[in-house]
């Protein structure tokens, strides 16, 4: 297989899994060698080859309460009933943390509505939800919009254009994930054309 990532060309569905814990740019990669928009499988995937890992935000400190108004009980609430694997009630409480403006539910809204975690997937919608996050300088939200929209992942809107330009906007304020990924597409030509140059410019953010 072709990864065409970091140079590498022979990466398995595995090593492909841990990347997109870290990288959610390698999910298109993941799903070219045969892995499916399970999160689960996703994450199982990836723990054989690196420690366990998740694009969702683990619950807070506080008990869960969904009896509270507040988003943050909401939030552990919403993960208390995905670790029993209850998806519509940990959507529920989800929904109603992120109504809130919850930074971490946002983001773990848009990965269950990526995934169809307790809803049916919904690629469009995700984007909508993560970006929301990502406004609010969210990282793994930001990552996965990205995702969406250079690939169109699950009905996403694609533009890979806005994709490249918003990464190249999370790599000037010094996310390294981003600078990284754009030396990589400029150097290979993925999603954009070819540019030593600015493959260039983005390996010397790397330094920052």
């Amino acid at each position: 297989m072709q990864a065409g990532i970091y140079g590498i060309k022979s990466w398995d569905k595995n090593w492909l899994a841990a990347a997109s814990m870290k990288d959610p740019l390698f999910l298109k990669y993941y799903l070219d060698a045969g892995g499916t928009l399970d999160l689960q499988e996703l994450e199982a995937a990836a723990a054989r080859v690196c420690a366990p890992a998740s694009l969702l935000y683990p619950a807070g400190k506080g008990a869960p309460n969904e009896n509270s108004d507040k988003a943050e009980d909401q939030f552990n609430t919403a993960m208390k009933y995905y670790s029993l694997k209850n998806y519509d009630k940990a959507r529920t409480f989800m929904e109603k943390a992120a109504a809130q403006g919850h930074l971490k539910a946002l983001s773990n809204l848009g990965v269950f509505q990526l995934f169809g975690i307790g809803t049916g997937k919904n690629g469009a919608q995700a984007f909508s939800t993560l970006m929301k996050a990502a406004s609010k300088k969210d990282v793994k939200a930001a990552m996965l919009s990205s995702a969406i929209r250079m690939y169109g992942i699950e009905g996403g809107p694609r533009d890979p254009g806005k994709s490249i330009a918003f990464l190249t906007d999370m790599a000037d304020q010094g996310n390294q994930i981003a600078a990284k990924h754009l030396v990589v597409l400029y150097t290979m030509g993925l999603g954009v054309g070819k540019h030593d140059g600015l493959a260039f410019l983005n390996f010397l953010k790397l330094g920052r």
